[in-house]
């Protein structure tokens, strides 16, 4: 019974990370399409949002080298 709650725990937090890496992908094209326009718009991250992006990204390489188990 616990271990199937940590399954579906871990199951959540990768969908919530890809969520968010998806998230930061879609502004980072956003902002380099305006910026193609001639409008300035740079791609800002704060110190936090590059903290959880980073573990977002470590977690989805983790679960694809480490594959994912239902």
């Amino acid at each position: 019974m616990v271990l199937l709650f940590i399954n579906k725990l871990l199951i959540m937090l990768l969908s919530l990370s890809i969520l968010n890496l998806v998230r930061h992908f879609y502004f980072f094209i956003q902002s380099f399409i305006v910026a193609r326009r001639g409008e300035s718009s740079k791609y800002s991250i704060t110190d936090k949002q590059l903290l959880v992006l980073g573990f977002s990204v470590s977690y989805i390489t983790m679960c694809v080298v480490t594959g994912v188990t239902f």
